[in-house]
């Protein structure tokens, strides 16, 4: 923001990120080991109130052209974030759990998690001085995560597995209603590993997520200045003045005019700024698991579609690892259709980097994982793959 000068509000407030769990439709465990998690977690990259989007025109600007007298300003701001293998440690309980086994430590848990991530959101709006009008939003989202659930009960029990989202972000994707834009995002969870009451367990379900956009209708304070503004430099003071046409051009005349002006002006302390609450999961949600008696389960997490594009196929070198996570103990196999060996790895419940093979992706499309256990086999996720 100018750091001369008092510029309109322009507001924009993203709401977390909330969970509205569904169960699958597969076999359904014994009644005393319940699958609904209650998890509170902010995830590695989640932007704060203080994260600023880029905007174009970018905010100056636009106070400048809202000070100057023009009724209104279309500009898109995009909310962007990513990172890879970023930690973050929550809690989680299952009271259902806890009831059913008579066991407290069932609501005192914790939860790891590791990502590969990335969020790009972009909102247009129309923005006057009475307020902020949505007219588009659209985006992709993608996450790839493993995680972990510790519980103090009396077999410290775990639950090991993935979060897995790629889609894209759209007008047709919510509704808008008060200033409020609700966005549906579905994420897939998968359990791998299990020890103490989910011992030979492997779990699947989904996260129904619904993202809040809030533009609120009134601009931020805009009465009884009481400071002035902060020092900043020559250019930004002479484009403060002239939008306010103040002449002199002085630090002193322009504190003068503001004060003199409330409804024309904002002391950038007073102005709510444009912030994102975007998080990947919301505090106190449930995840709603179906958790099946298998011999086990993996998951190929990477290389992976890029965000947005779930159904392409992900873009790999000829040194790319493949990333799994696989039920502790498996001995597992990657292989492409070309049936070449990407590599092989036994799972100790952590997830695995396999370093390929030399000319392991030459002519291939697919890759696949296959795993065995003392009690039997089964195979991961297929993964489309062209080699770049």
């Amino acid at each position: 923001m100018n750091r001369y000068g008092y510029f309109l509000a322009v507001v924009l407030g993203i709401s977390s990120i909330g969970f509205a769990s569904q169960g699958t439709t597969a076999a359904v465990i014994k009644p005393t080991i319940p699958g609904d998690f209650v998890v509170d977690i902010v995830p590695p990259g989640a932007p704060t109130p203080s994260t600023q989007p880029n905007c174009n025109p970018d905010i100056v600007s636009i106070g400048t052209s809202l000070i100057s007298g023009q009724t209104s300003v279309s500009a898109i701001c995009k909310f962007n974030a990513s990172g890879s293998q970023q930690s973050a440690s929550g809690t989680v309980s299952n009271p259902s759990l806890a009831t059913s086994l008579s066991d407290n430590g069932f609501n005192n848990g914790t939860l790891e998690i590791l990502c590969d991530f990335k969020q790009e959101v972009d909102v247009s709006l129309d923005i006057a001085r009475t307020g902020s009008t949505l007219k588009t939003f659209s985006g992709v989202v993608f996450q790839a995560c493993t995680f972990k659930m510790s519980f103090t009960d009396a077999k410290s029990s775990s639950l090991t597995g993935t979060i897995e989202v790629n889609g894209k972000l759209g007008s047709a994707d919510g509704t808008v209603s008060n200033g409020v834009i609700d966005i549906g995002i579905n994420a897939k969870v998968f359990g791998t590993s299990g020890t103490g009451a989910f011992e030979g367990y492997v779990a699947s379900g989904t996260f129904s997520q619904s993202q809040e956009i809030t533009i609120p209708s009134t601009p931020g304070n805009v009465s009884q200045p009481t400071e002035a503004p902060p020092s900043g430099s020559a250019s930004d003071l002479q484009a403060a003045c002239t939008a306010l046409g103040v002449s002199p051009c002085t630090q002193s005349a322009l504190t003068t005019y503001c004060t003199a002006n409330p409804t024309k002006c904002v002391r950038p302390s007073s102005v709510r700024s444009m912030s994102s609450g975007v998080r990947a999961f919301a505090t106190d949600e449930n995840m709603t698991l179906t958790l099946v008696k298998k011999a086990g389960a993996v998951r190929i997490l990477t290389p992976a579609p890029a965000a947005g594009s779930p159904t392409a196929a992900a873009l790999v070198k000829s040194n790319t690892r493949v990333r799994i996570l696989a039920t502790k103990g498996a001995v597992c196999t990657v292989k492409t259709n070309t049936r070449k060996v990407v590599g092989k790895a036994t799972s100790k419940g952590n997830a695995i980097n396999i370093k390929p093979a030399s000319n392991a992706y030459k002519g291939a499309k697919t890759l696949q994982a296959s795993c065995q256990t003392k009690t039997g086999k089964f195979t991961s996720n297929k993964v489309k793959i062209k080699l770049s």
